[in-house]
C-alpha cells in the first residue's frame, strides 16, 4: 500500500474540485458569452457536426462490421470447399445461422471458380418474395447455378420453411448469370482482403447498400453478402441541429446515400439509379458539396438567405469514401444571442453559488459511500461473496476498491474458466493440469498439486502439478496419515479432501501460499474445501466412463477369446484381422496428399473402427462349428465317409459269402473267386471315387455326378432298427413309419430324415421382401435349414458347401448386425454395426446382406473388406484350403478387383504402400512370404477398368 501514500482524500478532492471549478466556469462562461457568444455557437455547430459524423460512422461501422466478421468465417466453412448441391445444402444452416445474426444482410452467396452460385437470402421483404413467387410459407430461397463447363448450367430456386424444410423446388432455364462477370468477384480477386463495393441499389428491392466479398481459404470460391445502408438513413432522420438544418451523407461521386428530411431519395426503385445532390431540391446541401473542405464552419449563400456549413470527411472505410454534410441557417442559430447571452450570465451568479454548497455536501458523501464500498469490497476479497460489488471513478478510495475488485475479477473468472474445464475436458490427467493452475490462480496461492488414490498398489500418485513442488511433496508423503485430519488453518502449505460422494476420498489438493492474513483465515478454508469439491463428481465421472471403456474392451475381448476357444480356425482370423485393418486406416489418415489426403479418422472414429474390426465377426459365435470347420463334403459332427466305407465292408464281406456260398452249391472255386475279385475291385474303385469326391478339391463335371448317382443304386441288406438310441431331436426327423426288418438299404442316399425344415418362430428374417426384414438385408434364403444328404452333399460340384451349409455361415453377418443392434452404444460409436457388418458387401452391390453399391460403403468398411478377404487367403489354420503365398493372395484379390468385388483404388494403395509386407513379418509364416511383382498385380487389378 505504498503507493496510497500519495493519494488525495476524495471528501477534500470533490469539494476543493467542486469550488474551484464553479467558480472558474462561471467567470469564464459569463466572459465568453459576453464577448465571444457567436464564436462558442459556431463551435457548438462544429462540435454537434463532429459529433453527428462520428455517429454516422459508428453506424457505418456497425452495420459492415458484423457482417464483414460473419464474411470471414464463412471464407474458412466447408461449403467454400463443396462440388455439388447436395454438399452446399448440407450448409445450409450455416448460411440461415449468419442472416438470423445480422438482420441486415438481405442476402449471402458464393461465386465458384468453374461458374456455380449458390445464394441463400431472407424472406423479409415483400417485394422479394413477390420477385422470387415464393410459397406463402417460405422464409428462406435458395438460388443454386450448376453445371459442367462448356454446357449451360442448371438454374434451381429451392425454398424452405423456417425449419429449414425444403417446401418447394423450381428450375428457370432461361435464366443466365455467370458470377465470375460480376464486380463483386473481380473485386474479391483484386485484394487478399474484405472488397466492399460501391454503394448502389439492389435489383431485388428497392434498398441502396454495398456489396461484401472476399475470396475463400482455397482460393476457389468468392463469398459475398448484400448490406442494405438504410439503417444509415434511418439514423439521419434522427438527427437535427436547428429545425430547419440540412444533413446528408453521400459518396465521393456525390451521390446521396442518406437526409435527415424526406426527399427524392425515398422514392428510389430498383429501376432507378441513386440520386445525386444535382437531383435533390436542395441548394445549400448541393452548394456546400462543391465547396472545399476545411476544418472549421463555412458561411455561404443559398436560396437567398445565409447558411453555415460544415463539411466534413469520414475516415475511408475502405473504398466507400464517405462525406457528411450539415448545413445550417445562420438566423436559427444566432437569433436568440442577445437574450441567451443575458440568461445565461444570471443563470451562471445563481448556479454557481447553489453549486459551491452542494460541491461541499457532494463530495462529503461521496467519499462516505466510497468508504462503505471498500468496506463491502474487502469482505469479498476474504472469500465472501454475499455483497455486489459497486463501481466508480478512480480516486484514493476507488483506487482501494480497483485493487480489491481485481481480486475478485481474477477468482471468478477463474471459477468460471474451472467450471469449463470440468465440462469439457474428458481427460483426466488433462482436466486436473488445467483445473490445478486455474485452482492457484482462483486462491492467490504460489503452486499446488493433485493426488489422486491408487487402489491397485494402496498408493497416492500425483497427477497434476502447478509452481515448485518441494512443500508440496513433504505434505505429500503424509496423506497416508492425515484422513481424518483438518487443515491447519497456520501452515503454509494445506491438503484439501476430495470426497466422493459415498465420503470416501479419492484424492487431495495440495495449495502453497505466503501465509498471510487472507490465507490463515476461517473463511480462506471453507472457500478451498468447497473449490476442491467441484473436483469430486467430475473425477468419478471420468473414471466410470473410463471403468466403462476398459470393461467394453474386456468384453470384446472375451468373446473374441470365445470364438478362439469355439473354433481355433477362426479365432485366429478374429484378432488379425483388426491389427490389418488398423494398420491401413492409420495409414490412410496420415495421407497428406493423393486420392486419401482428405480422408482422417479422428479419436472417436478410430476407436468405432478399431471395436468394429474386432466384433465384426461376433456373430460367428451362433455359426455351428462342424460347418465352419467342414473340410469334407460329408462332414457334419463328423466325416460320415466312414459310415459309407463300413457298407462297403458290409458289401465287401457279402461278396465273400456269396463266393464260399457258390462253391457249396455246386460252383467251380475258380469261377466263384474270379466272380468274387471282379466284385471286390469294383467296390475299391467304386470308394475311392467316393472318397475323392468327398474331398471337394476339384470341380465335378455332369459325368461324375452321374457316375455317384449310378453307385448310389447299389444296395446292401440291413438287420437292426436304425431308430433304436436316437435323441429325440434325431427321432423327430422321421416323419414315416419303420419298414419291417431286413431292409434293402442304398449305398448312398438322400432321405427325408436328412432333411431339416426351417422353425418358423427362428426362420432368419432376411429376405427382401419379408415384411419382418428390419434391416434391410437383401439374401436369399434356402428352402430348408439343413440338408445332410449323402448323394446330394457328394455332388457339391465346388469346395465342400451345400446352399444351405453356406447361408449357415453367411448368416453369421446377419447374427452379427442383430447382436451389434441390440446394444446401447454411446453417440461416438453407433456406426460400429454398419462398420462391423458390411465388410462382406461388394462394389457392384453382389455382396450380402445387404447388397450395398460401392457409394453407400464408407472408407473405413472398404478397409474391412480388404482385410478380411487378404487374412483369409493368406491363413495358415484353415482345415478347408492350403494357405497361399502373399503373391498369390495379391493376384487373386487383383481378380477380384476386376471383378468388382473389391475397391480397386484402396487395393492398390495397399498393394503399393507395402502394407501387406508389414503384416506378414508379424503374422504370416516366413515360407509363405515370396516375392511380389506390384506392377503386375496393379495392372491386374485395372484390367478391364474403363
Amino acid at each position: 500500500m505504498q503507493r496510497l501514500q500519495h493519494k488525495w482524500r476524495i471528501r477534500m478532492v470533490m469539494t476543493m474540485m467542486m469550488i474551484i471549478a464553479i467558480t472558474l466556469t462561471s467567470v469564464t462562461f459569463t466572459t465568453v458569452n459576453w464577448f465571444e457568444a457567436k464564436t462558442l455557437l459556431l463551435d457548438a455547430a462544429t462540435s454537434k457536426a463532429e459529433m453527428t459524423s462520428q455517429i454516422t460512422e459508428q453506424k457505418v461501422q456497425q452495420i459492415i462490421d458484423p457482417a464483414e466478421a460473419l464474411l470471414r468465417v464463412l471464407a474458412f466453412d466447408p461449403v467454400v470447399e463443396a462440388s455439388t448441391l447436395p454438399q452446399r445444402l448440407r450448409r445450409l444452416e450455416a448460411f440461415t445461422t449468419n442472416l438470423y445474426a445480422n438482420p441486415l444482410l438481405t442476402s449471402v452467396y458464393i461465386g465458384y471458380d468453374n461458374g456455380d452460385y449458390f445464394l441463400v437470402s431472407p424472406l423479409t421483404k415483400a417485394t422479394l418474395r413477390q420477385s422470387y413467387r415464393a410459397p406463402e410459407q417460405a422464409k428462406y430461397v435458395v438460388r443454386a447455378l450448376l453445371g459442367q463447363a462448356g454446357e449451360k448450367r442448371t438454374h434451381q430456386l429451392l425454398f424452405y420453411d423456417q425449419h429449414l424444410n425444403l417446401i418447394e423446388q423450381r428450375t428457370d432455364p432461361d435464366y443466365v448469370y455467370d458470377p465470375r462477370q460480376r464486380p463483386w468477384y473481380n473485386n474479391a480477386l483484386a485484394t487478399t482482403d474484405v472488397a466492399i463495393s460501391k454503394p448502389y441499389i439492389y435489383a431485388d428491392t428497392p434498398l441502396m447498400g454495398v456489396t461484401l466479398s472476399m475470396r475463400s481459404s482455397n482460393s476457389h470460391a468468392i463469398v459475398a453478402m448484400d448490406l442494405p445502408l438504410n439503417g444509415i438513413k434511418d439514423a439521419l432522420q434522427q438527427l437535427s441541429i436547428t429545425p430547419h438544418s440540412q444533413i446528408a451523407l453521400v459518396d465521393s461521386q456525390g451521390e446521396v446515400i442518406g437526409v435527415n428530411t424526406g426527399s427524392a431519395i425515398d422514392q428510389v426503385t430498383s429501376t432507378t439509379p441513386a440520386p445525386a445532390l444535382q437531383h435533390l431540391e436542395n441548394t445549400a446541401l448541393l452548394q456546400l458539396w462543391q465547396l472545399p473542405s476545411q476544418t472549421q464552419v463555412m458561411t455561404y449563400q443559398a436560396d437567398d438567405q445565409q447558411w453555415l456549413g460544415r463539411k466534413i470527411e469520414l475516415a475511408q472505410y475502405r473504398e466507400l469514401g464517405l462525406q457528411l454534410l450539415v448545413a445550417i441557417p445562420s438566423q436559427e442559430l444566432l437569433k436568440d444571442l442577445p437574450v441567451y447571452r443575458r440568461q445565461m450570465i444570471g443563470i451562471a451568479i445563481v448556479l454557481g453559488m447553489l453549486l459551491l454548497a452542494l460541491g461541499a455536501w457532494l463530495g462529503h458523501r461521496i467519499g462516505q459511500i466510497i468508504e462503505q464500498h471498500i468496506r463491502r469490497v474487502r469482505q469479498m476479497s476474504h472469500f465472501d461473496f454475499s455483497r455486489p460489488s459497486p463501481e466508480f471513478s478512480l480516486l484514493y478510495e476507488a483506487y482501494q476498491l480497483t485493487d480489491v475488485t481485481d481480486d475478485v475479477s481474477r477468482t471468478m473468472e477463474a471459477l468460471l474458466k474451472i467450471s469449463q474445464v470440468l465440462q469439457a475436458e474428458p481427460q483426466i490427467d488433462t482436466m486436473l493440469n488445467k483445473v490445478l493452475r486455474l485452482f492457484v490462480e482462483a486462491a492467490r496461492c504460489d503452486s499446488g498439486a493433485v493426488y489422486l488414490f491408487q487402489s491397485k498398489d494402496n498408493s497416492w500418485q500425483k497427477n497434476a502439478a502447478y509452481g515448485r513442488q518441494d512443500q508440496v511433496d513433504t505434505v505429500a508423503a503424509q496423506l497416508g496419515n492425515i484422513e481424518n485430519q483438518q487443515p491447519n488453518r497456520h501452515a503454509l502449505c494445506q491438503a484439501f479432501a476430495i470426497r466422493g460422494r459415498d465420503g470416501h476420498i479419492l484424492g487431495y489438493v495440495i495449495l502453497e501460499h505466503k501465509g498471510d492474513h487472507e490465507h490463515t483465515s476461517q473463511n480462506f478454508l471453507i472457500f478451498s474445501e468447497r473449490l476442491t469439491g467441484m473436483l469430486a463428481i467430475p473425477i468419478e465421472t471420468r473414471q466410470f466412463i473410463e471403468s466403462q471403456k476398459a470393461l467394453l474392451e474386456a468384453f470384446i475381448l472375451v468373446l473374441a477369446d470365445a470364438i478362439d476357444t469355439k473354433s481355433a480356425h477362426t479365432g485366429g482370423h478374429c484378432r488379425r484381422v483388426p491389427k490389418l485393418a488398423m494398420m491401413i486406416v492409420d495409414h490412410l489418415s496420415a495421407e497428406t496428399q493423393g486420392q486419401y489426403a482428405d480422408f482422417h479418422c479422428n479419436a472417436d472414429d478410430r476407436e468405432a473402427f478399431r471395436l468394429a474390426a474386432w466384433l465384426h465377426d461376433c456373430g460367428k459365435i451362433t455359426t455351428p462349428e462342424h460347418i465352419i470347420d467342414k473340410a469334407t463334403k460329408l462332414e457334419t459332427l463328423y466325416n460320415r465317409i466312414h459310415e459309407i466305407r463300413t457298407r462297403f465292408e458290409v458289401l465287401y464281406r457279402d461278396a465273400e459269402i456269396a463266393c464260399l456260398k457258390a462253391q457249396l452249391t455246386g460252383t467251380e472255386q475258380a469261377c466263384a473267386e474270379a466272380q468274387r475279385d471282379a466284385q471286390y475291385a469294383q467296390l475299391q474303385a467304386d470308394f475311392a471315387f467316393i472318397a475323392k469326391c468327398n474331398i471337394g478339391g476339384e470341380f465335378l463335371s455332369d459325368e461324375t455326378i452321374l457316375r455317384l448317382e449310378q453307385i448310389a443304386q447299389r444296395t446292401w441288406l440291413r438287420h437292426f432298427d436304425n431308430r433304436l438310441g436316437l435323441s429325440l431331436l434325431e427321432q423327430s426327423l422321421y416323419h414315416h413309419p419303420a419298414p419291417p426288418l431286413p431292409v434293402q438299404e442304398r449305398l448312398l442316399a438322400d432321405k427325408p430324415e436328412h432333411i431339416v425344415a426351417w422353425d418358423e418362430n427362428y426362420k432368419p428374417h432376411v429376405e427382401r421382401d419379408d415384411p419382418l426384414n428390419m434391416h434391410g438385408f437383401d439374401m436369399q434364403l434356402p428352402h430348408y435349414q439343413r440338408n445332410t444328404g449323402e448323394i446330394y452333399n457328394l455332388s457339391i460340384r465346388r469346395g465342400t458347401l451345400t446352399s444351405e451349409d453356406r447361408f449357415a455361415i453367411n448368416n453369421h453377418i446377419v447374427q452379427t448386425l442383430i447382436m451389434l443392434t441390440k446394444l446401447p452404444w454411446p453417440k461416438h460409436l453407433q456406426r460400429i454395426p454398419d462398420l462391423a457388418t458390411n465388410h462382406h458387401e461388394r462394389m457392384d452391390g453382389q455382396g450380402y446382406p445387404r447388397r450395398l453399391q460401392a457409394a453407400q460403403m464408407s472408407v473405413e468398411e472398404r478397409v474391412l473388406a480388404l482385410a478380411d478377404v487378404f487374412e483369409a487367403l493368406t491363413a495358415a489354420d484353415r482345415p478347408y484350403k492350403s494357405a497361399k503365398t502373399i503373391s498369390e493372395s495379391l493376384m487373386i484379390m487383383a481378380k477380384m478387383c476386376q471383378e468388382n468385388h473389391l475397391d480397386r483404388t484402396l487395393f492398390i494403395y495397399f498393394v503399393q504402400s507395402r502394407l501387406w509386407l508389414d503384416y506378414a513379418q508379424q503374422f504370416i509364416p516366413p515360407h509363405q512370404v515370396d516375392e511380389v511383382d506390384i506392377d503386375a498385380v496393379v495392372r491386374t487389378a485395372k484390367a478391364n477398368h474403363a
